[in-house]
């Protein structure tokens, strides 16, 4: 991969689960950042300026979450290829690992604190990944349909668009 433009951290990203534990870490703590602060994901700004300006209003507190502004457009011809291709990335990262996904922990920590905590209490330390597990968790527990109303539509649509990104 060559230097620059974020590349290298790309290609670390989608090799997460091949990279050594410690390397793996990092790589989770940096995510944490990048999703807690957009404007510090140097690929999501440069290859989404545009998609930003186009469809996600700074003064919006709904558009803070800039990956979830975007993935409500990522069928849109208008968003550029470079660009959707980052927020496939950035979701797939969030269906790893629950934390990331700002809109999830907002619309179902009621039940991720109380239906599936005991995915949570098998992190030795946050720069652990979730592996996915707290979604699963979440996914028969939409099975069960023992979540709330606001909870059962945000996993329907992750359901929804991890079969259309695939």
């Amino acid at each position: 991969v060559k230097e620059g433009k974020g590349q290298r951290l790309e290609c670390l990203r989608a090799s997460l689960n091949r990279l050594t534990p410690e390397c793996r870490k990092k790589m989770i703590k940096h995510d944490q950042i990048n999703f807690i602060d957009p404007g510090a994901d140097y690929a999501l700004q440069t290859k989404c300026r545009n998609s930003i300006k186009l469809f996600c209003d700074p003064d919006d507190n709904d558009n803070k979450d800039l990956i979830g502004c975007l993935r409500k457009h990522l069928l849109k011809p208008t968003i550029e290829p470079e660009c959707k291709q980052v927020v496939i990335n950035r979701i797939m990262i969030q269906n790893q690992d629950a934390r990331l996904n700002p809109t999830l922990w907002k619309t179902c920590s009621r039940e991720i604190n109380s239906l599936c905590k005991n995915e949570l209490n098998d992190l030795k330390d946050l720069g652990e990944s979730l592996e996915g597990n707290v979604i699963k968790c979440l996914k028969k527990s939409f099975i069960n349909n023992a979540l709330s109303s606001q909870c059962k539509i945000e996993i329907d649509e992750i359901m929804r668009e991890a079969g259309s990104v695939d």
